[in-house]
């Protein structure tokens, strides 16, 4: 459960990461953002990638843990470099479901504890 929390929640990081990016954001066919709001994606985006990385290290040893962080790093990358490439505006939408996923899962986990 804790690993598909960790791939939401570094997709969704990505995905803000590529948002912030001007030759992105004319894929996603989004509007320029104001410059305060572009470093409040950059946080949000590395904020969701450190979620990532402590949802992976999450019962695990560390060392187990940033390995199979690094490969959902990689996975993640590679599902938005995908549609991003194949289909820009699938990407739009996509971008928003992952973190209600993440959170509705981090509620179930909380709960069954």
């Amino acid at each position: 459960m804790t690993l598909l929390i960790s791939l939401c929640a570094a997709f969704w990081g990505f995905a803000q990461l590529a948002r912030g990016m001007n030759r992105h954001r004319k894929q996603l066919e989004l509007a320029a953002p104001p410059a305060s709001n572009r470093y409040r994606q950059k946080l949000l985006a590395y904020g969701l990638l450190s979620l990532s990385l402590i949802a992976a290290t999450h019962g695990q040893y560390v060392a187990i843990g940033a390995t199979m962080w690094l490969g959902v790093l990689t996975l993640s990358a590679f599902a938005l470099v995908s549609l991003l490439s194949y289909q820009p505006r699938l990407t739009k939408t996509l971008t928003q479901l992952p973190l209600g996923l993440s959170i509705l899962l981090l509620l179930t986990i909380m709960e069954i504890r």
